[in-house]
């Protein structure tokens, strides 16, 4: 599977429904997806740990958006999928620039 890289621009209008977590009242329950593993918009496999992939908004109805600081890309996720398990990268983009 491959993910749908977009521009920033056109990312922001894929989450402009998406809540900041710094407004969201109670963080979504998704701790038992930690250790699960999902395609970047870098092109590598990362597995899901809260330490090294950053919390950044929640859609609702288990998406929501990751920074991987290792890389500098923002997924936005689907978390739990229906009917089976894994992590779904909805889009992904470019988001920090690499430093000369």
């Amino acid at each position: 599977m491959s993910v749908n890289i977009l521009n920033i621009n056109d990312f922001n209008n894929e989450i402009r429904n998406y809540i900041p977590f710094h407004e969201v009242s109670s963080p979504p329950r998704i701790g038992d997806v930690e250790g699960q593993d999902f395609e970047c918009g870098c092109g590598d496999i990362h597995i899901m740990n809260f330490d090294q992939h950053y919390f950044i908004a929640d859609g609702g109805m288990f998406k929501a958006v990751f920074l991987s600081p290792a890389c500098g890309f923002l997924n936005a996720l689907k978390l739990k999928k229906m009917f089976s398990s894994g992590i779904e990268n909805l889009c992904s983009t470019k988001f920090l620039a690499e430093k000369t």
